[in-house]
Order: C-alpha cells, then sequence, then structure tokens
C-alpha cells in the first residue's frame, strides 16, 4: 500500500522540491509565487513572492530553500518563516551541486564558468572561473577533504583545493568527456562518468 498525499492543482511544468527532514514541499510557479505546503497533510503554510521560481532546491539537512532562474541572482529563503537571507549571490544560470553540509552551492554560467560560494558566510571562493576550456559538465565538493572536482567534455577531471582555491590535480578520465562526477563523504574516492563507462579513483595520488 502506498500513501498519497493530494496536493491540489499544480502546473506541469513547476518544480518541486522536498526538504531532506520530510516537512516541507515546495512548488514553484509561473507567476513567480513559491507555495510552502506541509508534507504531512498538505497543508498551504506560506506563499513566497520572488523574482524567481525554476529550479528550487532545499539545501542538505535544512529548511533553508534555493530559487534560481536563467539570467537571475539565487535566493535564499528560510521556509519555517518565510524569510529571505542573506547572502544572494551574483547571477548565474545553474545550480551544479550543494554541499554534504550545505555549506557551499556551486553554479555554472554559460558553459565553462563557476561560481563556488560559502552560503553561510557569503564568502565567494570562485567568481565566473574558468575551470576548463570545454564546457564543464558536473562540479562534486568534498567538505571532509576540502576539494572540489570538476568535470570536462575534454574528457578531463580536475581537483581544486578550496583553501588556497588552486587546482591540485589533473585526471585524464574518459576519451570523449565526462558526463557526472562525485566524490565520497569520507576518504579520497571519486567516481567518473562517461563514454567508457563509470570509474573509480582514488584521487590523492593525482596531487600536483
Amino acid at each position: 500500500q502506498t500513501d498519497e498525499l493530494e496536493l491540489g492543482f499544480i502546473d506541469p511544468q513547476a518544480d518541486i522540491a522536498i526538504s531532506d527532514d520530510g516537512q516541507y514541499v515546495a512548488i514553484g510557479n509561473r507567476d513567480l509565487s513559491i507555495r510552502i505546503l506541509s508534507a504531512d497533510d498538505g497543508q498551504s503554510l506560506r506563499t513566497l513572492d520572488t523574482s524567481q521560481t525554476n529550479p528550487l532546491h532545499f539545501l542538505p539537512n535544512s529548511p533553508i530553500l534555493v530559487a534560481t532562474r536563467l539570467n537571475n541572482p539565487l535566493e535564499f529563503w528560510d521556509v519555517r518563516n518565510g524569510q529571505v537571507l542573506e547572502p544572494i549571490v551574483t547571477p548565474d544560470n545553474l545550480i551544479i551541486d550543494i554541499s554534504s553540509d550545505g555549506t557551499y552551492v556551486i553554479t555554472r554560467k554559460q558553459d565553462n564558468l563557476l561560481t563556488l560560494q560559502n552560503v553561510r558566510n557569503g564568502t565567494v571562493l570562485f567568481d565566473d572561473k574558468q575551470v576548463h576550456l570545454s564546457q564543464v559538465n558536473d562540479a562534486a565538493i568534498s567538505v571532509n577533504e576540502n576539494v572540489m572536482a570538476t568535470a570536462g567534455a575534454d574528457g578531463v577531471v580536475k581537483i581544486w583545493d578550496l583553501g588556497d582555491r588552486e587546482q591540485v590535480a589533473l585526471i585524464r578520465a574518459h576519451n570523449n568527456g565526462v558526463e557526472q562526477v562525485a566524490l565520497s563523504p569520507v576518504g579520497t574516492l571519486l567516481a567518473t562518468s562517461g563514454d567508457n563507462g563509470v570509474k573509480v579513483y582514488d584521487f590523492r595520488p593525482f596531487f600536483n
């Protein structure tokens, strides 16, 4: 038996996000409003008026909702009280990754410019940084190891130290582009996917 919660009519093109604790459902509407509902009973808790509604993400293990839209700034909302939070990052196109502790957000502008921001204190580590000559397909963060991995259409994975913000390793992972990259939350394992399947590396031996 499957429990089903009826939320009423939802625009088929609406973006939906659920908080990690299962308490909140966020629905972005084309009228530039975001409905916050209780995931327990479907009750409407509040409506957020915003300049962008798609896509929506909850920060991991957090009631903070991130809203973004093409060529608009990110907006951060505390869905418990409807308050918009600072900081608001500079305009970017697409959220690529949110760190497991909800501290860092990576966004991509155009094809190969990344912005990496600590959303808890407002520090911008990378500001529209060109991390690959070709398109950036994916990125991931290991908070434990304090590194970011970026995956390029050039078949290369680059590892970046978040402390000094420099590239510390380069891995030629695939022939025709790296589509996805993931970092283990603990330890130094890196997984990539591309034209010749999935590969797993210990990235430390590749350090410069």
